[in-house]
């Protein structure tokens, strides 16, 4: 977890209990369920655009869980994380230049390098701290960045009513700026329709999907301003992406899911729609190093965890202690993170994990046993 230095310049968060749990347990624990609830698996390539919602966790966060377990195994050094402006309206593009973000997670530090850059380079690029003051949707995607990734900067950004040539033009310098960097990933925030009933909402939003699948950024732009048949609040963002990545020659998409506020709630009448995207190039590029010739488990490596699993639970409810053990299996003390899934009669009664490795595979392994047995 990043520190502050004195006098350091902290954006404290706007809708911590209201969007996601203020508590860093519940939040924490809320986080893993999701992910582990995902169906989706993680990329084998360098996916450098991730699109994901921004609403509350209860109603969006599965839909989110798709777009960061994606990318979940490779490893980031900045996040740009594009958002749009809710509350304040404002010609150009707000980047936050220094300092650091905190939700109840932690403390996340500014690629200042980035932002440098970035302010100024044209008169829509400023800093205007009040396209902040008041927004959610950028902050609602760091607590997830912090349960997928480690040790990464971000580089805040919220869009206001930019024109085109504008986002054209941010586009351009965003990718002069990251150059052949395969460290970089961009977020995109953005919510689908809003407000129309379940069969309305889902006919909207698969507009706007084939859309951003078509890497149609003058249609998406166009909709945004003249207010045609799709909507996105997040479509100045989404706008802005797609430019980038025809600046790069990204020119696959893939939907990783969909859904929308009415298969949670089960009210059909109206509904906020929700997305996860994933666009990246051609050619496949191999992850980082640390996941390079990872073997998979072998039955006995499987039967050896699941019993270190047992017993931990074990001896935590019945002694409340926690199983200590030594393993000598190199494989079992390869660095990984690990989740623990508790059934009783069939019915799932714990789940917590941590994609982050933070030890040899078996000890994280315990202290998630500990967790779901006791916390979730």
């Amino acid at each position: 977890m990043a520190k502050a230095s004195l006098g350091q310049n902290i954006k404290k968060p706007n809708v911590a209990g209201q969007f996601y749990p203020a508590s860093a347990k519940e939040l924490s624990v809320q986080i893993d369920r999701l992910m582990n609830q995902s169906q989706q698996q993680s990329f084998s390539r360098f996916v450098p655009i991730l699109i994901a919602p921004h609403a509350g966790y209860v109603y969006s966060g599965g839909v989110a869980a798709y777009s960061f377990k994606a990318v979940s195994r490779h490893t980031y050094k900045t996040v740009v994380i594009l958002a749009p402006s809710h509350f304040y309206g404002f010609d150009g593009v707000s980047i936050w230049k220094d300092g650091m973000f905190e939700t109840p997670l932690g403390l996340i530090p500014i690629d200042e390098d980035m932002t440098a850059k970035l302010v100024g380079a044209s008169p829509k690029f400023i800093f205007d701290k009040k396209a902040f003051d008041q927004e959610h949707s950028l902050e609602v995607e760091i607590p997830f960045l912090q349960k997928t990734m480690n040790d990464f900067k971000i580089v805040p950004v919220v869009m206001g009513q930019a024109s085109l040539q504008t986002l054209k033009e941010f586009a351009a310098k965003l990718s002069e700026i990251i150059g052949t960097r395969e460290d970089v990933l961009i977020v995109v925030s953005t919510d689908f329709s809003h407000y129309h009933d379940y069969e309305t909402a889902k006919q909207m939003d698969e507009r706007a999907v084939n859309a951003i699948l078509q890497l149609d950024a003058e249609q998406i732009y166009r909709s945004c301003v003249d207010r045609q048949n799709i909507e996105m609040c997040g479509c100045i963002p989404v706008t802005a992406a797609i430019l980038y990545a025809r600046e790069k020659g990204f020119q696959k998409v893939e939907k990783l899911y969909y859904a929308n506020s009415g298969d949670v709630t089960g009210d059909l009448s109206r509904v906020v729609g929700y997305a996860a995207l994933a666009i990246y190039g051609d050619e496949e590029k191999l992850l980082t190093k640390e996941m390079d010739g990872v073997q998979s488990l072998s039955n006995a490596q499987k039967k050896r965890l699941l019993d270190i699993a047992r017993e931990t639970i074990r001896e935590y409810v019945q002694n409340g202690i926690v199983y200590q053990t030594n393993e000598s299996d190199p494989r079992l003390n390869a660095v990984e993170g690990a989740f623990v899934t508790i059934h009783k009669y069939g019915e799932l009664r714990g789940c917590i994990g941590n994609i982050i490795g933070r030890g040899p595979l078996y000890v994280p392994l315990s202290n998630m046993a500990v967790a779901a047995s006791s916390e979730d």
